[in-house]
């Protein structure tokens, strides 16, 4: 069905991009994303029923979560799934691909046998750092955004928006106010750094923001080869 190249299409890119976008401004708190009240109060209506019920609500929601889990977990299995049985096709031992499939559903399990066994106290405590966090994740929302829409733009204002993106992970790095605040001061430099290195090959007139500076490599070149004067 060619589903590659259809989702390759700039009006295909652009919509993923505007749905990132919209992620990373939820993450922001500049927008509220929130489900409709009639799933809202169903949701509700079935957690406490599983809190009632002793045998039927339990094995209910468990039901539920696994299913929910299924579907969240598929897309990043599938490309370790493929290369797992590729690499069992190959082999050609039955044995060898059972032990690597089991090894490989042990691996994605045992996290959420562990939470669940535990009841949740493995589970970090809630606090200010989880902010901190979600807005790192919104941060690279919008880094994936740019990836999108550097696709079908090749543009030097790309890299100013690049070099903005930059800014703002060097100001989120600075802003912990956690232990090791070294250790984040110094991402802190090393991001606005590039971000500075990445403005400077927008001056250019650059459009690659892992490459800013390709072009003055390319003008150096010839001034490199040619031969010193007697």
């Amino acid at each position: 069905l060619n589903l590659i190249g259809w989702l390759q299409q700039p009006a295909v890119l652009l919509g993923f991009a505007a749905v990132f976008v919209l992620l990373a401004a939820a993450s922001f708190d500049l927008v509220q994303l929130r489900l409709p009240s009639r799933l809202r109060d169903w949701v509700s209506r079935v957690g406490q029923h599983g809190q009632h019920a002793r045998w039927g609500g339990s094995v209910l929601g468990s039901a539920v979560a696994g299913f929910l889990s299924a579907l969240v977990v598929s897309p990043c299995v599938s490309a370790p799934l493929a290369g797992v049985l590729l690499s069992v096709s190959t082999v050609g031992n039955p044995l060898l691909g059972a032990a690597a499939l089991f090894m490989l559903g042990l691996g994605l399990s045992l996290p959420l046998m562990l939470l669940g066994a535990t009841e949740g106290r493995l589970l970090p405590k809630a606090g200010l750092w989880l902010d901190w966090v979600r807005q790192g994740f919104g941060l690279l929302l919008l880094a994936v955004a740019l990836v999108l829409v550097g696709r079908i733009w090749q543009q030097p204002w790309l890299l100013g928006l690049w070099s903005a993106l930059f800014f703002l992970l060097a100001s989120w790095m600075a802003s912990w106010a956690g232990r090791a605040r070294w250790v984040s001061r110094a991402a802190a430099a090393m991001l606005g750094s590039w971000g500075l290195i990445v403005l400077a090959g927008l001056a250019l007139g650059n459009s690659d923001p892992w490459h800013p500076l390709e072009s003055s490599r390319t003008l150096l070149a010839p001034v490199a080869a040619t031969p010193a004067s007697p």
